[in-house]
């Protein structure tokens, strides 16, 4: 699903220049998988378009029904 949505991307966004691939696992965890993935895009694109794949990917998840678990930071020092 995430190399479809990197296809995806690549077809409608002029920036990216290769579609996103998984480069491998980061970490797993017990409520989380930490995927590396790798998109080109053209020089200086790299934080847009870091922005969009995420939001396309978390819209992805959700019309999928995979939940992603929310990380809660403790205020209180």
């Amino acid at each position: 699903m995430i190399e479809e949505v990197g296809e995806q991307l690549k077809e409608n966004d002029l920036a990216v220049l290769e579609p996103t691939l998984v480069d491998g696992v980061e970490s797993i965890g017990e409520s989380n998988l930490l995927l590396r993935t790798l998109t080109k895009v053209k020089p200086g694109k790299h934080l847009q378009i870091q922005r969009v794949l995420r939001k396309i990917f978390t819209d992805a998840f959700m019309r999928e029904g995979i939940t992603i678990p929310l990380r809660v930071e403790n205020s209180e020092s």
